[in-house]
């Protein structure tokens, strides 16, 4: 990646624009499954992709079982999203979304159920953070890399695999919807050539 070196003025606006897409997200799941969401402070940094899989381990060791759904997006804003789901508590927010409970059972439901559920945040947050910055970006279909899996069994290559760069921008929030005992971390990381524009965008919007 090439040396692109943000202030500390704008590592806190950009901070404060990620605040605003995830809670988007936010507002979106509470309105959809009727519960509380929480979201913590974003963290916002250049990083190895190292890191991502720290914070994947991280989560790991605090899960029974963990799935990984990541999902590409492409355009102005180049990168992908990578969401972990602890458990299969996610079946708790079946009947919001149409399924009832012997859907509960099918394993090809429950994978429906992560990938809607990634689009949802995906769409609120990632389409939020575009539209502050005024930058174009389409989302690729989720594809799920783990699925209730014990967090030793991780296959940690497929994380790291689809990004050349050695270091990307990171952008992580925590969400849990403490009600339906669902619990997340959004892992956003950016390309370089995404990350040139959003550091164009966001020096604009700062002028």
């Amino acid at each position: 990646m090439r040396t692109i070196v943000l202030s500390a003025d704008e590592f806190d606006a950009l901070r404060e624009l990620s605040n605003i897409g995830m809670g988007r997200a936010g507002a979106k799941l509470s309105e959809l499954f009727e519960s509380k969401v929480k979201l913590s402070v974003p963290q916002v940094e250049i990083v190895s992709q190292d890191a991502i899989l720290t914070l994947v381990k991280t989560f790991s060791q605090q899960s029974c079982s963990v799935n990984i759904v990541q999902q590409e997006f492409i355009g102005e804003m180049a990168g992908r999203s990578s969401i972990l789901y602890s458990g299969n508590t996610f079946t708790s927010l079946m009947e919001y979304l149409g399924y009832d409970e012997e859907d509960s059972r099918s394993t090809a439901i429950q994978r429906e159920i992560l990938n809607e559920l990634t689009n949802v945040i995906n769409s609120a947050s990632l389409s939020g953070l575009s539209n502050e910055l005024d930058l174009d970006i389409h989302l690729a279909q989720p594809v799920i890399l783990e699925f209730d899996s014990q967090g030793d069994q991780l296959d940690e290559s497929q994380l790291a695999s689809s990004l050349s760069d050695d270091r990307v921008l990171l952008i992580d929030i925590k969400l849990e919807i403490a009600e339906k005992g669902v619990r997340c971390d959004s892992i956003i990381s950016m390309k370089e050539e995404g990350l040139v524009n959003l550091v164009t965008s966001l020096r604009k919007l700062m002028a």
